[in-house]
């Protein structure tokens, strides 16, 4: 796994067990990509510092290949006592 290039001084964790959101990805026409993805509501909730404007927030994101891969890498954060990550999947919507 590649290092991250920003300095990470607290991790943020939700509040509850479980929690699924969906939302849809915006176009970005200077990339001219579906590559926006804006927060909502309930995630918002689930970590409320998001909404400290005096703060700066990063976010890191990690593609697994394979299932192998992604349990290896879990056991490793858990090992480490580190926050269980969020996962995230893109799917085509039907018209």
């Amino acid at each position: 796994m590649t290092e991250s290039k920003f300095v990470k001084t607290q991790v943020l964790r939700p509040k509850h067990e479980v929690l699924f959101v969906e939302g849809m990805i915006s176009y970005g026409k200077s990339q001219r990509a579906f590559n926006m993805i804006r927060m909502k509501d309930p995630v918002l909730r689930e970590f409320p510092q998001l909404f400290e404007r005096r703060n700066k927030f990063g976010y890191g994101m990690t593609l697994h290949r394979s299932f192998k891969e992604a349990i290896k890498a879990l056991k490793e954060m858990e090992k480490k006592g580190e926050t269980l990550p969020m996962f995230l999947e893109f799917y085509r919507i039907s018209p």
